[in-house]
């Protein structure tokens, strides 16, 4: 004869570690489902960054072409070097 209730608590046990791994893996989820949102936000912003390093060289490349000034020139060149610095921290990050 069969033991229907010891059958029946390894059933209820088995099912009850069933859902406690879901709820694990859910959260699991959630969190790489946040991480993926989180870093799509820093993409954005040093996207946004770029953009503005490579408008302020144009900008500073352009006066570089217009001065006749050797001083003038001299610190737009180190302008462009700051830029270019900025450039490099952004892309260790």
């Amino acid at each position: 004869m069969l033991d229907i209730t010891n059958t029946d608590q390894q059933h209820h046990a088995n099912t009850d570690k069933t859902m406690k791994y879901q709820k694990y893996l859910d959260d699991l989820n959630n969190l790489l489902d946040l991480a993926a949102d989180e870093q799509k936000k820093r993409q954005k912003k040093l996207k946004y960054f770029f953009e503005q390093f490579e408008s302020e060289e144009l900008k500073i490349l352009k006066k570089i072409k217009k001065e006749d000034n050797k001083a003038n020139c001299k610190k737009l060149k180190k302008e462009l070097h700051m830029v270019h610095k900025a450039y490099g921290l952004l892309g260790s990050t």
